[in-house]
């Protein structure tokens, strides 16, 4: 049931911190750390926490969505996004008229992204898409 440890009753003050102390010393190494919130995409700057998208000082506001899309493709950047984990994510459940919708944002974000010829979010057929940033 996910217990760590017990005290029977009655119990000493001291022997409740030290318990608490020791569990908190053995799930320290389990903390997952926050993915990051902003990237650097080719000449590009994205910051998730702002949907923001900037391209040579030139900031550009992007929908939720989009900032959904843009964020989990950076976090996979050169490896495949599966489109179907992708549209769960987002939207909480697969669905193929879904799937569509999240077609079309990574259209737009194609076109965002167009400034930078080192910059792409090819197809892999029948299985997701894939962030490359050329060097």
């Amino acid at each position: 049931m996910g217990a760590e440890d017990y005290i029977t009753k009655p119990f000493e003050e001291e022997e409740l911190l030290c318990k608490i102390a020791v569990i908190l010393r053995r799930n320290q190494h389990q903390i997952v750390a926050e993915p990051p919130a902003q990237f650097s995409i080719g000449d590009y700057y994205f910051d998730y926490t702002k949907q923001e998208l900037v391209y040579q000082n030139q900031i550009e506001r992007i929908t939720e969505k989009e900032n959904e899309v843009l964020r989990l493709l950076c976090l996979h950047q050169n490896n495949i996004l599966r489109r179907d984990d992708a549209v769960e994510r987002i939207y909480g459940e697969k669905d193929y008229f879904l799937g569509r919708s999240f077609d079309v944002f990574i259209s737009r974000l194609r076109k965002m992204l167009r400034n930078d010829p080192r910059i792409s979010i090819e197809n892999v057929f029948k299985v997701g898409f894939i962030l490359k940033i050329k060097e």
